[in-house]
């Protein structure tokens, strides 16, 4: 609950597995576990600078990791330079979300 968590990969439409991060406030050797969660429980952080990298986490691209080139906070979007093949697609932020 409320914790920081990396997607480690996207396993269908509704779940993903993630890896929990530590948390400082119980001394740091509280990470590591792997979970299987709902999309419901999950929120994405989107990034605050261009270039960070990325995972998309929704869609025909789901999976798919890409560097930010543009962000559109008026849409609530991106563009998105993927990192396979370096084409260029532009997301709503629940698509997408910020790689530790």
């Amino acid at each position: 609950y409320k914790r920081k968590a990396i997607v480690d990969r996207v396993i269908d439409k509704y779940e993903a597995e993630v890896e929990v991060l530590e948390s400082s406030r119980r001394g740091g050797n509280d990470g590591g576990d792997r979970l299987r969660i709902d999309q419901d429980d999950l929120e994405t952080v989107i990034p605050k600078e261009l270039g960070e990298k990325v995972r998309i986490v929704n869609g025909s691209y789901r999976g798919e990791k890409a560097r930010v080139t543009r962000l559109d906070k008026g849409k609530y979007q991106a563009e998105l330079r993927l990192c396979g093949n370096d084409e260029t697609i532009v997301l709503d932020y629940e698509y997408f979300s910020k790689m530790a």
